[in-house]
């Protein structure tokens, strides 16, 4: 399989422009715009064609079960397994996003025990942010695939919540704070939280 990288240069979207984005919007007590954000971030690594044509079962029970069984462990095995069967390879250089916590506030670096849920959209982000039940700060994570060869399922528009651009990647991968902004809004602070992605 041929290697996939996108050009940084030949886009108007990268980290820092992300970044003063949301700080800009912050200062002016605006919301930043999210949607022209996801946009750009498809075109990048040519979100429609990694769209998955159909949605295995395991994917499916992630889903719609994941938060309301007893059988989790099962339901996240059965979807990481998926994911390595018959996922995509995503291209180096893509920007992701993923809201809440990912690991202890004092930890730089994790290499990941479960499929990671990550998505294109900026505010689909922001709501799981908020919505995070544990006790840590609130983040926003923007993370920057590193290493060819991370797998992911990328699901497509026909699927449960389709509007959150969601994009799983397998279990096992590195994930190493690189950069942490705090921004402060009249309703709302939070981090914005660097990472690399990477293959341990």
């Amino acid at each position: 399989m041929k290697k996939q990288f996108y050009n940084s240069e030949d886009s108007k979207m990268d980290v820092k422009n992300i970044i003063e984005k949301i700080s800009q919007a912050a200062d002016k007590g605006e919301r930043v715009d999210g949607d022209s954000i996801s946009e750009e971030l498809e075109k990048m690594m040519d979100y429609k064609k990694l769209m998955s044509k159909q949605t295995p079962i395991a994917l499916l029970d992630y889903k719609k079960k994941l938060d309301s069984t007893k059988n989790a462990s099962k339901i996240l095995e059965a979807a990481n397994t998926e994911i390595n069967n018959s996922g995509i390879v995503l291209p180096t250089g893509s920007l992701l996003f993923h809201g809440g916590s990912l690991w202890n506030d004092s930890t730089n670096s994790i290499i990941t025990e479960r499929p990671l849920s990550t998505t294109l959209n900026l505010e689909t982000a922001c709501y799981f942010m908020n919505t995070n039940k544990a006790k840590s700060r609130k983040n926003i994570f923007i993370l920057t695939i590193k290493d060819y060869g991370i797998k992911s399922f990328v699901y497509n528009n026909k699927t449960k919540h389709s509007n959150e651009k969601e994009i799983l990647l397998q279990a096992g991968i590195q994930l190493s704070l690189t950069n942490e902004m705090p921004i402060k809004t009249d309703y709302n602070d939070f981090y914005i939280v660097e990472v690399d992605v990477r293959m341990p």
